[in-house]
């Protein structure tokens, strides 16, 4: 900021400080910029998310509202000033608890609880509730949150040395030029972590099966955590996209060379004209459309047209309507439907803006559903939904000698790497992707965001590069859920039986591809459910508009889809007479079915096991609906349940992952993954499953992830893979390196391992022997004993009529929703919801538990309340999203069918938990109040509008 300065004096976590800044500069800048405490987060700048929450003469505010001025004498506390050598109660208790994912809202909670705590030690969860209500968590559901607080304000968490943790805190080099490798070290893990004993029980909770705290958690309730907002190097420029205020424009540019020479502190200006590659990316290359910087037309509202780059004030103070470019609107499409008819193709041999068709056909659906003793159709519309992550697109570029270095926050750093390499003409090899901390992401940080500006930036001016997208920018060019609008026709005979289903869904994708063609091919797979289906015809089209670009997000559209299917299962039953759960059973498939791409697994289905688990929930639930619809008229209650399954991994591709592991000289035990984890607990669950593969505990183990320079490719965090693929490598890989040290050492599997100091001890009943690792050849890496193995699931791509074997492992669930509808005003409160999930072998129960909590929370959203209108909802207040008041009681029961294939049975879980929360709650709504809702989500005026449709 230029505006004049001024000195302010406060005391900050106890220590007295004076700085000179402009008055009217934000606390919460004041703080990260001036100070460094970049465990205050920053999330939106207006208020609305919490995260930026410190404490300021014992009252929790928002930082990025409060003026520097006016905390001058003030005490201020914040997230670095909770822990004094030893963990508070409070973060302990979160830390056990589970209370932190991804760990950007962490410190804001944090602090506010905190506050609380000091004058209330003993809150009700109604009172935690109310505290906590303007801090927004996206990642847990907040169940676990409330849990915490309440522990720590009974004095039931002890706070925790840091020598003792359960993990120690990152080694992350400060100088921004050299960014070290993301290491963890995992010494310090609480007494009684024994060696684990084959066959492979892990004693002392070290791995599969034990609720192990996360291993990286001590950063997040530390505010340690470092994420794309929270480095920047001292010479950095600062980049500003300018971007397109039309949903369908050419553009032209002025004086760009007179533009920088007249204005102080800009550097340079770059558009695509400047880009020295392949102007083009995409997650998926055959569709690649999406250019870096648009040429000469965008697209979307939103489209990046150029860049500026310049000092730091200057373009924090930079007025982006002094930038000379001019504007043509043309006509735009913003729904398939509009696109379709008649309206000039977006893309160059897209005809009539299809993108692309997914299809599965088996048997003869329609007649099926002719000879059908009774039929359902319906019709049903979902929204966009934007992913509101807490942390917007964030990172920095530099060159490092020829190499083009760039720490950013991502789902996916090969891909990342791999296009910002075409885009930027380098070779991968001179790209290196380093990732970020990373604040939620559920597939949107899948797609390339600032990566290839500010390696065009860094590229062209040979200097260090940043940019830090504002909550507006983020919600306008990012991804969102796609919208959907689907038909459904399905039949049963007089048992109960479906007989056959046709499906039909229209995607919007938007301006570009991103995940589109997946979202077409899933949707048919998927469209059906875990249901037996002996006759079934499904479509799904990825339909090109001028809206925001649609992409990847917790389902790929499966969740669309369940709702379609779900509730027309509802409405069959009903026509039946048979009690929907009962109705559900008698078509759940069964190990030695075929799916309706005619995949038969003869082991690991587990869907009949998750509904049998809410049998009694179930009956529950319908006797006290059915007490309190007695005794009330104003309000009814409704209770609604539905299933999910979801394929892990790509469909019918190769999806392959790779570990390595290995032991030094020294007696280090380095295990290189490149899993990122995004919050789901991929940095502790897989460690865990290499622990209980080698025969060595937990705490053994140093860890090197997150950068393509040091760790082999073990694909994208998305489609509910890494615990089951990157698992399931990690798997063979601890196996390949016990097997060799157990040869080297010439005994048998049996054997039992143990480090001690710069050797191994081998033991196996009486005799015992040691390998005294600093005599043995070291290989390039550094190991003296290494293995690095992959694992590609065993799929067969799908044929013309979407018949093989889309993916190896698939996960099942299914929910019950417990909620009251008020008759007059259409509000709906929901009771209580009870999940049962099929996750083959929980590897972490705690972590297992978090992530189902997590989805359930974004699937009350869907359901509910998120609606992302373009051009109107680009921030946090607008756009609505669950708090802490809006989920209810969550009972979750991990269910356990093993997988052949995954790792100790393993399958993947992220994805799956929200898919049946939105239609359990529309089949709860409907038998509350009769409201059969056909557009999502379901607020208050479309339940009451479906109730007049009902004559209720």
């Amino acid at each position: 900021m230029s505006f004049e300065r001024a000195t302010v004096s406060l005391e900050v976590n106890g220590d007295a400080v004076t700085v000179t800044v402009p008055p009217v500069m934000r606390l919460s800048a004041l703080l990260r910029d001036e100070l460094h405490l970049t465990g205050t987060k920053v999330g939106c700048d207006a208020g609305d998310c919490g995260a930026c929450t410190v404490i300021v003469d014992d009252e929790p505010v928002c930082s990025c509202l409060v003026p520097a001025a006016s905390v001058a004498g003030a005490k201020v506390r914040t997230v670095e000033g909770l822990a004094n050598g030893r963990l508070s109660d409070l973060q302990a208790s979160f830390l056990r608890n589970g209370a932190a994912q991804c760990g950007i809202c962490t410190p804001g909670l944090l602090v506010t609880a905190t506050a609380m705590l000091e004058t209330n030690p003993a809150p009700s969860e109604d009172e935690v509730k109310d505290a906590l209500g303007g801090v927004l968590c996206r990642c847990t559901g907040y169940r676990k949150i409330v849990k915490a607080v309440m522990e720590a304000g009974e004095g039931r968490s002890g706070g925790i040395s840091s020598p003792g943790l359960p993990a120690a805190s990152a080694m992350i080099s400060s100088n921004a030029e050299e960014p070290a490798t993301y290491q963890q070290s995992l010494a310090g893990r609480p007494e009684g972590d024994a060696d684990c004993v084959p066959p492979y029980k892990a004693d002392g909770g070290c791995g599969v099966g034990a609720s192990v705290p996360r291993l990286d958690g001590v950063q997040k309730v530390t505010g340690a955590d470092r994420f794309g907002a929270d480095e920047r190097p001292a010479d950095a420029l600062s980049v500003l996209a300018v971007r397109s205020p039309h949903w369908h424009a050419r553009f032209a540019f002025g004086d760009l060379a007179g533009f920088v020479r007249g204005t102080p502190g800009i550097v340079a200006v770059f558009t695509a004209s400047d880009i020295p590659g392949k102007n083009r990316f995409g997650v998926i290359p055959p569709f690649a459309d999406q250019p870096a910087l648009a040429e000469g037309r965008a697209r979307f509202r939103g489209e990046a047209v150029a860049l500026i780059a310049g000092e730091r004030t200057a373009i924090e103070d930079f007025d982006i309507s002094a930038f000379p470019v001019t504007w043509e609107e043309l006509p735009h499409a913003l729904t398939p439907a509009q696109a379709r008819d008649g309206f000039a193709d977006l893309h160059e041999g897209r005809s009539g803006n299809v993108m692309t068709e997914g299809f599965v056909e088996r048997g003869d659906a329609a007649a099926a559903i002719e000879a059908s003793a009774v039929t359902v159709s319906g019709a049903l519309e979902t929204s966009y939904v934007e992913h509101a992550y807490i942390e917007p697109e964030a990172g920095y570029a530099f060159m490092d000698g020829e190499m083009l270095v760039i720490k950013a926050c991502t789902q996916s750093p090969i891909m990342d790497r791999d296009d910002t390499a075409t885009v930027l003409g380098l070779a991968p090899e001179k790209v290196r992707i380093v990732p970020t901390a990373t604040g939620g992401g559920f597939g949107s940080k899948l797609d390339l965001s600032v990566q290839p500006l500010i390696g065009l930036v860094a590229l062209k001016t040979g200097r260090p590069a940043t940019l830090v997208y504002t909550r507006q920018e983020s919600m306008s060019s990012t991804t969102k859920r796609h919208p959907a609008s689907m038909k459904a026709t399905i039949g049963a005979d007089r048992d109960g039986r479906v007989t056959g289903m046709v499906f039909d869904g229209d995607f919007n994708t938007g301006a570009y591809a991103s995940w589109g063609p997946t979202v077409a091919t899933r949707v048919p797979v998927h469209a059906s459910g875990p249901y037996f289906t002996p006759n079934y015809r499904a479509v799904g089209r990825a339909i090109h508009t001028n809206g925001p670009i649609s992409g990847a997000f917790r389902g790929f559209g499966v969740p669309q889809a369940a709702l379609m299917q779900e509730t027309l299962y509802d409405e069959l039953a009903g026509r039946l007479g048979i009690d929907r759960l009962d109705f559900r059973l008698r078509n759940a498939l069964r190990n030695g079915q075929p799916t309706v791409c005619g995949h038969v697994m003869e082991r690991g289905v587990g869907i009949v096991e998750c509904l049998e688990a809410l049998a009694p929930h179930w009956r529950r639930a319908l006797g006290e609906a059915e007490a309190f619809n007695a005794a009330n008229e104003g309000r009814k209650r409704g209770v609604g349940v539905a299933s999910c399954w979801y394929g892990c991994g790509n469909t019918g591709i190769p999806n392959p992952s790779t570990m390595k592991i290995g032991i030094t000289a020294e007696g280090r035990l380095v295990m290189h993954q490149g899993a990122v984890d995004i919050g789901q607990g991929s940095n502790t669950v897989i460690p865990q499953i290499a622990a209980e593969a080698l025969g060595l505990p937990l705490s053994d183990f140093t860890l090197v992830h997150g950068d393509t320079a040091a760790t082999p490719d073990a694909g994208k965090t998305s489609g509910s893979r890494q615990t089951y693929i990157s698992g399931k490598a990690a798997e063979k890989s601890a196996r390949a390196l016990r097997e060799k040290i157990l040869r080297f050492a010439n005994v048998s599997e049996n054997a039992r391992l143990g480090l001690d100091g710069a050797a191994i001890r081998v033991s196996e009943g009486d005799a015992s022997r040691t390998i005294e690792l600093g005599g043995l050849p070291p290989d390039e890496n550094g190991f003296v004993f290494s293995a690095v193995e992959s694992y590609d699931p065993p799929t067969v791509a799908l044929d013309a009529k979407g018949q093989g074997k889309p993916y190896a492992v698939y996960g099942y669930g299914a929910q019950i929703a417990e909620l009251e509808v008020d008759m007059r005003l259409g509000t709906v409160r929901l009771v209580k919801i009870t999940a049962a999930h099929d996750v083959g072998r929980a590897i972490n129960p705690l972590l297992a538990e978090g992530q189902v909590e997590g989805g359930i929370a974004q699937g009350i959203g869907m359901a509910l309340m998120e609606e992302y209108v373009p051009g109107r909802t680009e921030n946090l207040h607008d756009y609505l999203i669950p708090t802490i008041g809006d989920v209810p009681p969550i009972e979750t029961i991990l269910v356990e069918v093993p997988d052949p294939e995954g790792p100790y049975g393993a399958k993947g879980l992220g994805e799956h938990v929200l898919i049946p929360t939105a239609p359990a709650i529309i089949n709860a709504i409907r038998h509350a109040s009769g409201a059969r809702i056909e557009r999502l989500p379901a607020t208050p005026d479309r339940v009451l509008a479906a109730m007049r449709r009902a004559g209720r």
